[in-house]
């Protein structure tokens, strides 16, 4: 028997009733989780229109994505850029070979090579993820690499070893005329969205 805080004698039965089962803990850590995962991708959107703002979304969830994979399965993936359609997609090392075959037409590649590795990559290409109308790819930048090609086409390397291309992607909302670029770090996690156009220079 116990002494209530009233003052009244209360059944010890009564203490099986305080506090919460492990079983309850569980679920309300699981319910959190659950509107956390779906309430924080949405805070980086905010400040973005409408579906402009989710493939902005989509892009920088991509380029994180490409620098963990490369790292986990141990293998380059490429990330590929089209200004004039404002697409993208990835390709990788492992079934695409060399795929600076389609750059460089100097490389020691045989030509039934360089045509199968064409014919790969002209398949990824159709597997294209387009960026919005809203949001448009204007350019992009490779340090250390020549930027344009007749092509109006980029690739941006992830290396197994844990590093990527340092690279500046260039877009421009078309409603409003805003310029944004993604700065993709070599050794970052992720990339950083500045609300400006910025060169190399001023990264530095």
């Amino acid at each position: 028997m116990l002494i209530s805080k009233a003052g009244s004698w209360s059944s010890t039965e009564n203490c099986d009733n305080l506090g919460f089962t492990l079983i309850e803990l569980i679920v309300v850590l699981a319910v959190i989780g659950t509107v956390l995962f779906m309430t924080l991708p949405k805070f980086s959107s905010l400040n973005f229109r409408d579906n402009g703002g989710q493939k902005l979304n989509f892009l920088l969830n991509t380029i994180k994505e490409l620098k963990k994979k490369s790292i986990s399965e141990g293998n380059d993936y490429f990330l590929h850029l089209d200004t004039v359609k404002s697409s993208i997609w990835v390709t990788s090392a492992g079934t695409m070979g060399e795929i600076n075959a389609k750059i460089n037409a100097k490389s020691g590649l045989s030509s039934d090579l360089r045509t199968k590795q064409l014919a790969q990559i002209e398949a990824a290409k159709k597997n294209a993820a387009s960026l919005s109308e809203s949001l448009y790819i204007t350019g992009v930048e490779i340090y250390g690499l020549s930027n344009r090609n007749s092509y109006d086409q980029y690739c941006i390397r992830f290396s197994s070893q844990g590093y990527c291309d340092n690279a500046l992607i260039h877009l421009k909302e078309r409603e409003t005329g805003e310029s944004l670029t993604v700065v993709i770090e070599p050794f970052l996690s992720g990339a950083e969205v500045r609300r400006k156009y910025i060169s190399f220079a001023e990264c530095m």
